[in-house]
């Protein structure tokens, strides 16, 4: 539009008509709905003849197993508790049990460091009680167990890094994703997340947008994300 040639009602009709044509050719497509239903039709053939297809990421625990079809890749699991009930524990047993299995696993840790997390990790992996490597009371047998470097070690990928923010891990599980693949995530945990307050915030908003944030990047990644929370 050019404002010096024309006259200000001249200058209004051409800026209307070109608006109109913008908002004429930003119409989004409509969904199709014969279509949509076509598709679904097609999904509940395909799980009629093979029923596996619904099946989520397996670990061993054949009662977990049944009650959820396996982890489902997308969705956010919330794993809620007061303090030291096992939370951390069973989360990274389904870590164990799954890289075990083939799948690549990231684990972010905000509240133990790498170092705690490998050793729950290995105590449960090798059958080795948690004090002894605190104490170093391990004998050579052990060491020599621990340094053979099964293959499992090479699926768990394990981030410590401290007051990270939602966008931060989504960031991190897309370059994972991209470079070498991702199947499952664990966020240890919720409450140790940081996220800048907004004007309008009340309790749990923060909480709130954490959680859609998290939601997304496990859809964006496809994957099943696993977080703990603290429960007073």
């Amino acid at each position: 539009l050019s404002a010096n040639t024309a006259e200000p009602i001249e200058l209004i009709e051409q800026l209307k008509e070109h608006l109109d044509s913008m908002m004429i050719s930003d119409y989004r497509k409509l969904p199709d709905p014969i279509k949509d239903y076509t598709e679904f039709v097609d999904h509940v053939e395909k799980v009629k003849a093979d029923p596996s297809v619904t099946s989520g990421l397996m670990t061993n625990s054949i009662d977990l197993d049944a009650i959820t079809n396996g982890w489902q890749r997308a969705d956010l699991i919330v794993i809620g508790g007061r303090t030291s009930m096992g939370k951390s524990a069973f989360a990274l047993n389904n870590v164990l049990d799954l890289a075990k299995a083939g799948h690549m696993c990231a684990v972010f840790s905000l509240e133990m460091s790498k170092r705690q997390v490998y050793m729950r990790l290995a105590a449960a992996a090798y059958g080795i009680q948690l004090y002894d490597f605190k104490t170093g009371g391990l004998s050579d047998e052990t060491i020599l167990k621990l340094r053979k470097h099964d293959d499992f070690w090479n699926r768990i990928i394990i981030d410590d890094t401290r007051a990270v923010s939602a966008d931060y891990i989504a960031e991190t599980m897309q370059a994972i994703k991209q470079q070498i693949g991702l199947d499952f995530v664990i966020v240890d945990y919720l409450q140790d997340i940081k996220e800048i307050g907004e004007h309008t915030d009340n309790t749990g908003s923060a909480l709130m947008r954490i959680c859609r944030k998290l939601r997304k990047a496990a859809q964006d990644c496809n994957v099943p994300i696993m977080a703990m929370s603290q429960i007073s």
